[in-house]
């Protein structure tokens, strides 16, 4: 069974951070990056998944810069067999909708049993991506899940 995850990489504040040019922004030294919290979730149910089938793959799948490719990195660690980047710098703005239509695009020719998408980001929590995800894909999708049994 191949499972595909789309995860993200969000940012955090430093405990001390420092704002710049005026209080516009804030000093790219003062933010931490980590894998949001629930593509985890997603990722590690795909573990179990796996485990549970007795084989299979786990595919990680970001669309960002540098920093996704840390997150990748971290998937990979976490257990993920795969990582797949995508990157355009015409990708820098985009919202939900362009980000689920360029998953859609790599997530397709690999053909998977099954996609899990966290519930939201924590930085931008409209949750909408996984569901444009699956309306570009053609595919049927749940907006929560708070337990997955395999029959």
């Amino acid at each position: 069974m191949k499972i595909i995850v789309p995860v993200k990489q969000v940012a955090a504040l430093d405990d001390e951070f420092e704002l710049v040019d005026g209080g516009s922004g804030v000093d790219p030294d003062s933010v931490e990056w980590d894998l949001n919290e629930w593509d985890t979730f997603s990722l590690e149910a795909a573990m179990q998944i796996r485990e549970s089938n007795g084989d299979g793959e786990v595919v990680a799948i970001s669309v960002g810069d540098d920093p996704a490719e840390d997150g990748l990195r971290g998937a990979l660690a976490r257990g993920a067999d795969r990582a797949i980047r995508i990157w355009d710098d015409a990708l820098a703005d985009a919202d939900a909708l362009a980000v689920a239509r360029a998953l859609a695009a790599a997530v397709e020719p690999e053909s998977p049993d099954l996609v899990l998408c966290g519930v939201q980001s924590s930085d931008a929590v409209n949750s909408a991506t996984g569901i444009a995800l699956a309306g570009y894909l053609g595919l049927p999708h749940v907006a929560v899940v708070k337990k997955i049994e395999l029959d």
